[in-house]
């Protein structure tokens, strides 16, 4: 079930190069973003925005 939610991606790498993906999770970090209109992938909110609300 967790690949329907996550299409595949394990977080090991960052997705921004990639381009448009069907389906990735995208988490919204309120630390850098305050107002929520941004999102970040699996690999960047695991070690970019760690720690981060």
């Amino acid at each position: 079930e967790a690949d329907l939610v996550l299409g595949g991606d394990e977080g090991n790498e960052c997705t921004y190069n990639k381009g448009y993906m069907k389906r990735q999770a995208i988490f919204s970090c309120l630390t850098c973003t305050p107002d929520g209109n941004a999102g970040v992938c699996t690999a960047c909110c695991l070690a970019c925005h760690d720690g981060h609300e």
